[in-house]
């Protein structure tokens, strides 16, 4: 350990922590093109990490507790499956990249404190949620700067069919990061909390997600709770439950009507695979297979065969299952189904627990804004990859060691 003054020492932590947040947007940006994978974020974190080793080393080993050993059991149990499949190499390396993203924030929150960060953060969410505004709003006039995606035949838009996506490779993801950090803020007291929020959904809003009404149910979460009404906690809760029924229902199904010329016309395969016939045919519509639903089948015959062990990082889009080749994207769009397709079943189970244990520590404190970020991070994890989203490991901490009505004087 070097000894520098305090000062001095938490300046350094404060630009590279803000540096890290901002670049952690840049996400569809590379500095390699053989290692598309390390982006700008990471080589920043390598800094980060590197100046806490040398100041605070001891703080860490002095701090270890309970929860970090259960979040140490991911890298143990890949390093576990890199020694029986050496294929799993880049699999070890990203959990100990996510787990010391977990660590080095934990040790920030306990020395700098939670209110520092959360100034820095929502700095950046401000910044991007602007970034999504402009993008969408210039693309309407036909202005472009890369900043959105055009899908034809997306069904949730405002005049033309352009989602926001920032910096990041899809409107998913950008939706995802976003909304994450509006659940997460809403914790806290700070400035002009109203407008920033406002600017933040609005950002939010133009990714044209199908996730947003679901994320506007969380956003209402602590408010419904806090009233205390057992009819109207009785009537939310119910129509959140049907309306994830709903959603999870036409993702999975293309329900297409035939008085569209929209799927006849085109080889959508975005949505289905026209190889295959329809689960239902009347004479006024068909119901089909998405490619999510495909996807999830595939991962189903995968984990049928590698229940135990999986089949490694990354494996996935390799994997060749007879009659379910790969058709939309690179992974099992599931962390629920692509924790056990590519870890196995102890993966699910760790990720469980630890989801398990966020959960009971903020009900013991009813702090129920929390309750909605996880909630929120469950329902994604059906239709999403998030296990490895670096966004989440960097907010764990606060939602294992924060307490709750934390307030900000200024921002």
């Amino acid at each position: 350990m070097i000894y520098v003054n305090e000062l001095y020492k938490n300046k350094i932590y404060n630009i590279l922590i803000f540096a890290y947040f901002f670049f952690i947007f840049f996400h569809k940006h590379h500095i390699f093109e053989k290692f598309s994978y390390i982006k700008i974020s990471e080589l920043i974190f390598l800094i980060l990490f590197f100046f806490y080793i040398i100041f605070d080393s001891k703080k860490i080993l002095n701090r270890i507790d309970n929860i970090d050993l259960l979040l140490l059991t991911w890298p143990t149990l890949n390093l576990f499956q890199f020694f029986l499949n050496s294929g799993n190499y880049y699999g070890f390396l990203s959990s100990i990249y996510v787990f010391s993203i977990y660590l080095i924030f934990k040790n920030l929150l306990l020395d700098i404190g939670q209110n520092k960060i959360i100034k820095l953060f929502i700095f950046c969410l401000v910044f991007y949620s602007s970034i999504s505004i402009i993008g969408w709003s210039l693309a309407q006039l036909k202005i472009y700067f890369n900043l959105v995606e055009y899908k034809d035949g997306w069904p949730i838009y405002l005049f033309e069919r352009y989602r926001s996506i920032g910096f990041m490779p899809t409107p998913n993801m950008l939706f995802f990061y976003l909304s994450f950090g509006f659940l997460i803020i809403q914790n806290f007291t700070f400035k002009f909390k109203k407008l920033k929020l406002s600017i933040l959904f609005l950002g939010i809003f133009f990714t044209f997600s199908k996730s947003l009404i679901l994320f506007l149910l969380l956003f209402l979460m602590p408010f419904i709770v806090y009233y205390k009404n057992k009819h109207l906690n009785k009537i939310y809760f119910l129509t959140l439950i049907i309306l994830i029924l709903i959603f999870n229902f036409l993702t999975n199904f293309v329900i297409h009507s035939k008085n569209s010329s929209f799927l006849n016309n085109l080889d959508h395969k975005d949505y289905i695979d026209r190889s295959n016939k329809p689960i239902l045919e009347t004479n006024n519509f068909t119901i089909n297979k998405s490619t999510y639903l495909q996807i999830k089948i595939k991962s189903f015959q995968i984990i049928k065969e590698n229940f135990f062990l999986g089949i490694g990082y990354d494996n996935f889009k390799n994997y060749n299952v007879e009659g379910h080749a790969f058709v939309f994207g690179y992974k099992p769009h599931s962390s629920v189904l692509g924790l056990i397709v590519e870890n196995g079943i102890f993966a699910l189970i760790i990720f469980s627990t630890i989801i398990y244990h966020s959960l009971k520590i903020n009900l013991r404190q009813k702090n129920y804004y929390f309750i909605s970020v996880i909630t929120f991070l469950i329902f994604e994890a059906i239709n999403m990859d998030v296990h490895y989203f670096k966004i989440i490991w960097i907010f764990f901490p606060f939602l294992f060691y924060s307490k709750c009505n934390k307030k900000i004087i200024k921002i």
